[in-house]
């Protein structure tokens, strides 16, 4: 297995944007690899927590900074999505129950997709309330890991 605990046959192999069809770049954030759309830019995260934990700078200058603002209208939201990893369909929630943010989950556990502009709203959600206590803004962030919020799917 590789460092984040899933296969590295599973990133060797041809993983498919499940908006566009076509194959995903591997991109590193922080260390943590990532596969993203050069396309559309949705990103697969394995860990949201970790990409969560990084200070604005870092995320900015990361190569995952592209997929923050949602610049592609024209990409398809409302199909269901597959994982890109095992083919699946996802599960779309609401990111934490009063977020307004969907996210698609994979129900075998290969990560979340997070489609464009998602990420910077997941972010500025969970850092953009200093009142927030961090024991919440954590529980905020594992919430939809642990199979939490609404499913919308």
């Amino acid at each position: 297995k590789g460092r984040i605990g899933v296969p590295l046959k599973a990133f060797r192999a041809m993983n498919l944007c499940p908006r566009c069809n076509i194959a995903l770049d591997l991109i590193e954030v922080d260390g943590e690899r990532v596969l993203m759309c050069r396309q559309c830019e949705g990103v697969m995260l394995r860990k949201l927590d970790h990409v969560m934990e990084l200070s604005e700078e870092q995320l900015r200058n990361s190569p995952a900074c592209e997929t923050l603002f949602a610049d592609h209208p024209e990409v398809d939201l409302d199909r269901p999505a597959p994982c890109p990893v095992c083919r699946q369909p996802m599960r779309r929630y609401i990111y934490s129950t009063d977020s307004g943010v969907a996210v698609d989950s994979c129900a075998t556990g290969h990560g979340i997709w997070l489609d464009d502009g998602e990420l910077a709203k997941i972010y500025d959600y969970i850092h953009g309330n200093a009142a927030i206590p961090e024991a919440t803004r954590k529980e905020k962030v594992t919430e939809v890991l642990r199979g939490y919020g609404r499913k919308i799917r």
